[in-house]
């Protein structure tokens, strides 16, 4: 893959759960939903949280701009489904990448959690560099980005 993006680190700590970030699963990523990448910002601060990473896209055919919030987490998924669903409404699309694979108890309890929030699963082993879209996260449009209708 020919890196066309530019990543960004909003400060200088190195995080163990941020290797889970491989050129493989943003490739993943861009191919999956059809997109040009243009930026990778890692602990991007804002609505009031800390997401690990978000990617800033364009959709290839008609080039509109999509926001992918991700959250990192190496093997405590309880904890980043929480996450990813607080985070949800504010991104396009959000995926879970994990550097360990769920087992079947786990994918059934927490399906449809994942489904009804769109929120999608991607299994990383950087050291093998291997990345596996377990559950694709589906659009939805962003909270900032819904027009109020007023009512008379």
């Amino acid at each position: 893959m020919i890196k066309n993006y530019k990543v960004i680190k909003r400060d200088n700590a190195e995080y163990y759960e941020d290797s889970l970030l491989t050129d493989k699963v943003i490739e993943l990523i861009e191919k999956h939903h059809n997109f040009n990448i243009h930026l990778v910002e890692l602990h991007k601060r804002e609505h009031g949280f800390e997401v690990d990473a978000v990617i800033w896209a364009s959709t290839r055919e008609r080039k509109l701009e999509r926001y992918v919030g991700i959250e990192l987490k190496d093997y405590d998924l309880y904890k980043a489904i929480e996450q990813a669903v607080e985070r949800r409404q504010y991104y396009h699309y959000f995926y879970i990448v994990t550097g360990v694979y769920p087992d079947f108890a786990f994918v059934y309890s927490q399906y449809p959690k994942l489904v009804g929030q769109g929120i999608g699963v991607i299994y990383s082993n950087p050291k093998h560099e291997i990345a596996s879209l377990l559950h694709p996260s589906t659009y939805i449009r962003p909270k900032q980005f819904q027009k109020r209708l007023l009512f008379g």
